[in-house]
């Protein structure tokens, strides 16, 4: 556990990491008639995605407290921001509902991997105090929820690609 409270360039990346998970979030919404017009998918077929996504997001969950104790945080958030970028890749590049779902399967492994590190490092970095910092944390996922149907906003009005 570290002792003393961590460099602003951590703690500003840790407050941008909870940031960008609540807009990919919550951006995915405002975009699904995109979506469902680009691949030729009813409400039902789209709709699949969410659970997909939650499921992933539980496996991680489970397992990310072991896979801090065997390999640390480090590797964690690694392991996370990679399978995060490779979820909106597979999602952007999709021709098919399959391609999607595996997209949002790994978006959620990818967010639920970075939940749990990002937290446990906010809280390992706060000997005192760690409801705020936590509560602090948090703060910024709700931001990035209200920014994500912004984006998708910016993203329509603009007439660009949904998988932009």
């Amino acid at each position: 556990m570290l002792t003393q409270p961590l460099p602003f360039r951590l703690v500003f990346l840790q407050y941008l990491g909870f940031f960008s998970v609540g807009m990919i979030l919550s951006v995915v919404g405002p975009l699904i008639p995109f979506v469902m017009t680009d691949l030729k998918l009813s409400y039902g077929e789209v709709g699949i995605i969410f659970p997909i996504q939650a499921g992933g997001a539980l496996i991680a969950f489970f397992v990310s407290g072991t896979v801090i104790h065997i390999f640390g945080k480090r590797k964690l958030l690694t392991v996370g921001g990679g399978l995060l970028i490779a979820g909106l890749v597979t999602a952007a590049f999709s021709a098919s509902l399959w391609g999607l779902a595996v997209g949002f399967f790994l978006i959620g492994n990818g967010i639920g991997l970075f939940d749990v590190g990002i937290s446990t490092l906010c809280l390992d970095s706060h000997p005192s105090g760690k409801g705020k910092a936590l509560n602090r944390l948090h703060s910024f996922s709700g931001a990035g929820l209200v920014a994500g149907p912004l984006l998708a906003f910016a993203v329509e009005q603009l007439a660009a690609d949904w998988r932009w």
